[in-house]
C-alpha cells in the first residue's frame, strides 16, 4: 500500500531562495532549513531565532516649560496674539522663544530660535524635540531661563540695552533695570517703575590741552632759550600750546641725545659748515629736530 502525504503536512527542506518566516516575521537566507506547505507557507524548521536586541533609545531631554509658558502667555489675556521673548544665547546672540497657538501642529509648545534660525521646540509635556535636543549648552541656558524668566529678561536688557520682548532700545533707567519697557510691562503684567533717562557724564575732548605744571614749564623754556637762543626758542614755541607739550612730544618720540646721533646725521647729510645753523646744530638732538619740525 502506498501512503499519500497530506497536502497540508509541512515539508522539510532547505530554502532555495531568501524568504520570510510566517511564524516570527524575520527573513531567512537561501539554504536555511524550513518547513513549507502550500497553505501555511514557509517557516523556520527549527525554533525561530530570538529577536535582536538593539541599543536602548535615549529618552528626550526635558525643560520645565511651565514657567516659560506662564511668562509668555500672561500677555495673551491682555490682547497680545503672539507673545514672545528674547534672552541671551550661549556664545553670543539671542534665544527667541514664542508660544505655538491652538491652531498649530504643536499647541502649547514653546518654539525655540537662535537669532532667526529654528533649533527646536519644548513640548507641552516639557520634552525637547529637534536639533535642540543635542545642544547641551543651549539646553543649559534654557534651564536657567525656565528657573527665573524675569531674571533672564533683566540680564538680556542690561547687556543688549533692548527690551526682552519687543527688542526696542531701552532709554529709561527703570526699563534697563528690569529688561523691558513700560508698554511691554503692561502687556505681560510685570512690574515697572520709570526712573528717567540719566544724564551722560561730560567727556573731555581729545584736543583739550593737558594741565600745565608751571614750574616745569619755566624750566623747559629756560632750557630751550639756553640751547638755541631767545629768537630760535620763540620760533620753536610759536604755534604750539606750551613748551611742555613740545618737550613731552620730543622726549617720548626721540631717543636720548647722544653724540653718535649728530655724527650719523652729518655722515648722511654732509657736514658742510655753511649748511649748519650756529647754536642749533650744536644743540642737543631734540632741539635740532624741533627746529626742523617747525620750519
Amino acid at each position: 500500500m502506498v501512503l499519500m502525504m497530506n497536502a497540508t503536512t509541512p515539508k522539510r527542506m532547505d530554502a532555495k531562495f531568501r524568504g520570510r518566516c510566517t511564524a516570527c516575521g524575520d527573513y531567512f537566507p537561501a539554504g536555511t532549513p524550513i518547513l513549507w506547505s502550500r497553505e501555511a507557507g514557509a517557516k523556520h524548521a527549527d525554533a525561530c531565532p530570538a529577536p535582536a536586541v538593539g541599543p536602548a533609545t535615549a529618552s528626550a531631554p526635558e525643560i520645565p516649560v511651565a514657567t516659560i509658558a506662564a511668562f509668555l502667555t500672561a500677555a495673551t489675556a491682555r490682547g497680545l496674539k503672539a507673545p514672545k521673548a528674547r534672552f541671551l544665547a550661549p556664545g553670543g546672540g539671542e534665544v527667541r522663544l514664542h508660544m505655538a497657538g491652538h491652531g498649530t501642529r504643536y499647541p502649547g509648545a514653546v518654539q525655540v530660535k537662535v537669532n532667526r534660525s529654528w533649533v527646536g521646540r519644548i513640548g507641552a509635556d516639557s520634552r525637547v524635540a529637534g536639533p535642540l535636543a543635542s545642544n547641551t549648552a543651549l539646553l543649559t541656558a534654557l534651564d536657567v531661563i525656565a528657573a527665573d524668566p524675569a531674571a533672564a529678561a533683566k540680564a538680556y536688557g542690561a547687556l543688549m540695552g533692548a527690551c526682552s520682548f519687543c527688542g526696542k532700545a531701552l532709554t529709561d533707567a527703570g526699563s534697563v533695570e528690569v529688561g523691558y519697557g513700560p508698554v511691554c510691562a503692561a502687556h505681560y503684567g510685570l512690574p515697572h517703575k520709570a526712573k528717567g533717562t540719566p544724564d551722560l557724564a561730560p567727556v573731555v575732548a581729545l584736543d583739550t590741552p593737558m594741565p600745565v605744571d608751571e614750574t616745569r614749564q619755566a624750566e623747559y623754556e629756560a632750557e630751550l632759550v639756553a640751547a638755541v637762543g631767545p629768537e630760535a626758542a620763540a620760533e620753536i614755541l610759536r604755534g604750539t600750546d606750551t613748551a611742555v607739550d613740545t618737550m613731552r612730544r620730543f622726549d617720548v618720540e626721540q631717543p636720548p641725545y647722544e653724540e653718535g646721533v649728530i655724527a650719523e646725521d652729518r655722515q648722511q647729510f654732509g657736514d658742510d659748515d655753511d649748511d649748519r645753523t650756529p647754536g642749533v646744530d650744536d644743540a642737543p638732538e631734540w632741539t635740532r629736530r624741533a627746529e626742523l619740525f617747525f620750519e
